[in-house]
């Protein structure tokens, strides 16, 4: 090495993030404390299958220090139905993190919560946890079916009954009845029990063997609940008397979201006599929640149909039923209607997003967000996710509809304009209106040289030698920069020492760095960082008592650094001894 002139490089790029936070003002080499920062520290897994796992949950543990690791990771634990995996068992480098992820597991009905308290050296962190376990649940629909007349002897064929598994969870046929006489039902499809969302089907089929009313009842019996099936029909003895089939008379429209709109159900009424109309109408009005249309005019053909469509709209949450009235020239027909009107329920599997830093200009790779239908209904109109400003950007592949338990995804990226740590919100909600909404925390940093300047001693005697110490850092260690350059003119009556003896350490490869004896010019130049600080120094010297202060800004291919200054006393120290006063 060349008295006076060194030279060096700052190579490869380090895995390590060493956002710059705090540098200025501090010595170089100083180590900070860890410092701890959980996201989330509430998680809601929402309603979960008996018998099934929830997809996991990620708890981010952030070291927010420049120089000190994160350890240990201990506690955490949980006791079932909520399970933790390990991922936070090594020490977290500064500006890093680590997950650990959550599930839960329900082996029981019923709303869990439950607490895990993790601790490091930088303090502990307590994370809550809830969490629902959902069974079967059993719907039957409709619950009513009259098979109007029907000729003696001859066969009246309902439309079916469908069988569905609301729940979250298998369920199991304990019962099925069979209601004899002129009536006959028939399972389809329904043997081995249904999976969470899966139905099947009952064949109705009514045979009067005498002329009159008839009646009967199927019971429907399941782990999921028992629902009854209520069967009507009149047997005519005459082909030519007037009559008619009304299905179904019961409507079960099931779980639907506030401020939505359910499909439309149909109950069909057909003339069976083949000479008679239908005529008279009337009734068939509805009150919200309910609605309907209708082509039930007057004179309806023999052997022709029309229809009432029935809608559930439900603007609040609850069980909701009403009985619809429509008469005709052969009389009333009762049609009864259910609802229950449900709350939306998205939850995401991460409430924040640290992104690493980039350089302005560049656009990080994306970070995904998995939002899930958590609630019992559809969930409608999802909005997904809007862009939160121009420093982030998202996309979705969320459409309108999402089934319970479906999940979609959101990708962000970080696109600073500017240099610095930069965050936003990302709020997006079910519908246009804004209502139930979700919010995301997003955070990044922006690459950029970090500067640091300092004496070592800060106080000295005219001419005695003191050094003055440089720190350069970069916050983005993904992203190299280049042409790295520092030039300062050092106050008047300061100068470099003869020997400059520059020193040079930590990660410095590559550029010059040339003191000069008796110059006033610190200079850098055509330096290359990587991921590391890189520490310079020099030997200075004053000869003339005062305070001096130097001031400083690095610059490379991103931008300017952070503004520095470090302030050396020469000979303004004094001692002053008083006399002893006795009082």
């Amino acid at each position: 090495m060349m008295r006076g002139k060194v030279a060096w490089t700052l190579g490869g790029m380090v895995v390590l993030l060493a956002v710059l936070v705090g540098l200025v003002g501090a010595a170089p080499g100083a180590v900070d404390a860890p410092s701890l920062v959980a996201s989330p520290r509430e998680i809601d897994f929402g309603p979960v299958g008996v018998g099934t796992t929830s997809a996991p949950i990620a708890v981010s543990f952030y070291n927010l220090s420049d120089t000190s690791f994160l350890s240990p990771f201990t506690g955490g634990a949980v006791g079932a139905p909520f399970l933790r995996t390990d991922e936070c068992n090594l020490s977290v480098p500064p500006q890093s993190n680590c997950r650990m992820l959550f599930t839960f597991a329900p082996e029981t009905a019923g709303v869990f919560t439950a607490t895990a308290e993790v601790n490091t050296d930088a303090g502990p962190a307590t994370i809550v946890m809830h969490g629902r376990g959902v069974g079967p649940k059993l719907s039957l629909t409709p619950l009513r079916f009259d098979f109007g007349s029907v000729l003696v002897n001859q066969l009246g064929i309902g439309q079916g009954a469908l069988i569905r598994n609301v729940g979250l969870s298998h369920l199991d046929f304990l019962e099925i009845s069979q209601p004899g006489g002129a009536f006959t039902v028939t399972p389809m499809n329904c043997l081995g029990g249904l999976d969470a969302g899966e139905s099947c089907t009952l064949s109705l089929v009514f045979k009067p063997l005498a002329a009159g009313g008839a009646a009967a009842t199927v019971v429907v019996n399941t782990t999921g609940g028992q629902a009854q099936l209520h069967l009507s029909g009149f047997g005519r003895a005459s082909g030519d008397a007037i009559g008619q089939q009304v299905t179904p008379t019961e409507l079960d429209f099931g779980p639907v979201q506030i401020g939505a709109a359910s499909e439309s159900q149909r109950v069909t009424f057909t003339n069976q006599s083949s000479t008679a109309h239908l005529i008279n109408w009337s009734g068939g009005g509805t009150t919200a929640p309910f609605s309907k249309t209708t082509n039930c005019q007057d004179d309806i053909d023999p052997a022709t149909s029309c229809y009432y469509d029935f809608t559930f709209s439900p603007t609040a949450a609850g069980a909701f039923s009403q009985t619809v009235r429509v008469t005709n020239n052969v009389g009333t027909v009762e049609i009864v209607l259910h609802g229950e009107g449900v709350a939306p329920r998205i939850i995401a599997d991460a409430m924040a997003l640290e992104f690493p830093p980039v350089a302005p200009g560049q656009t990080s790779p994306p970070q995904i967000v998995t939002v899930r239908n958590a609630g019992l209904a559809p969930v409608q109109m999802f909005g997904g996710a809007p862009n939160p400003g121009d420093i982030f950007g998202a996309s979705t592949t969320c459409g309108t509809l999402m089934p319970p338990g479906a999940t979609c995804q959101v990708f962000y990226t970080f696109e600073p304009d500017t240099f610095g740590r930069l965050s936003a919100t990302s709020t997006f909600s079910l519908d246009a209106q804004g209502h139930f909404p979700l919010t995301l925390r997003l955070t990044g940093g922006a690459g950029m040289p970090g500067l640091a300047l300092s004496f070592a001693p800060a106080a000295v005697d005219p001419g005695e030698v003191t050094r003055l110490q440089i720190a350069l850092a970069n916050s983005n260690p993904s992203l190299a920069l280049l042409n790295v350059s520092l030039l300062t003119q050092l106050p008047p009556g300061l100068v470099i020492a003869d020997p400059p003896e520059p020193s040079v350490g930590g990660d410095c490869r590559g550029g010059t760095f040339q003191p000069v004896a008796g110059s006033r010019a610190v200079v850098l130049s055509g330096g290359m960082l990587g991921g590391q600080t890189c520490t310079m120094s020099v030997r200075v010297v004053a000869t003339t008592r005062g305070r001096y202060t130097v001031n400083a800004t690095a610059t490379s291919d991103s931008g300017p650094s952070n503004s520095a200054s470090a302030t050396l006393g020469v000979g303004t120290g004094y001692t002053v001894n008083l006399p002893f006063v006795r009082r």
